[in-house]
């Protein structure tokens, strides 16, 4: 299995010749990757158009993988993309950024899947920790060179997932109340005795989905 970048427009030209294809053992269970499975994902671009095609997020470059014939593109030139649709979730890109949406509504929530690789040793590219010895290993794991998507054994994934909100066209980060709060002149009262009494923790996605559904009804 290889991980190559390809650009959107040769993404386009191969699209037609692409099948889902059988699931191997070997594809699965990536812990790097958001989903257990390749799916039949939409790319559906600004112009229109639409396209399937399997599809996986990496977490820890922030890229959109396809998957054909055991080799593996990551999305480029993604300014044309408006959404992207795997297995009923669906991702939005601002400023670059893959954004899950989580609530669509006035006040949205959205998260974006990020992790790190973490060994022990001193911190290198991508919030990985390696050894000396494993440095050369981690970069190419990742790399511009088609390389196994496997995980080095002496690593693990840490998922760091990140919450936003956007009011009013503003995207805001919330990590805590205080952060929360300050999205919502005038409402801080209310929304404090929410989350008060129901011991919202912003960590948790259930939580803030909770939080924003009430935020919508102020």
């Amino acid at each position: 299995m290889f991980f190559v970048k390809i650009s959107l427009p040769m993404l386009l030209m191969i699209f037609s010749i692409f099948t889902a294809g059988a699931q191997t053992e070997a594809e699965k269970n990536h812990p790097n990757l958001l989903m257990p499975e390749f799916k039949d994902g939409i790319i559906k671009l600004k112009t229109g158009k639409s396209y399937s095609v399997p599809l996986n997020f990496d977490k820890v470059n922030q890229n959109m993988v396809v998957r054909k014939d055991g080799q593996y593109w990551v999305l480029e030139e993604i300014s044309g993309v408006d959404t992207i649709i795997v297995e009923g979730r669906r991702f939005i890109i601002d400023q670059g950024k893959y954004s899950e949406v989580i609530v669509n509504s006035p006040i949205s929530l959205f998260v974006r899947h990020i992790s790190k690789l973490e060994s022990v040793g001193s911190t290198i590219g991508y919030g990985a920790k390696t050894t000396t010895a494993s440095i050369t290993h981690v970069n190419k794991l990742y790399g511009t060179e088609p390389v196994s998507l496997e995980v080095p054994d002496n690593f693990r994934v840490v998922d760091t997932p990140e919450y936003l909100v956007r009011v009013n066209g503003n995207w805001i980060r919330i990590s805590n109340r205080k952060q929360f709060l300050k999205a919502f002149p005038g409402k801080e009262e209310q929304l404090k005795s929410f989350v008060t009494q129901n011991g919202t923790d912003f960590k948790k996605l259930e939580d803030l989905i909770n939080l924003v559904y009430y935020s919508n009804t102020l």
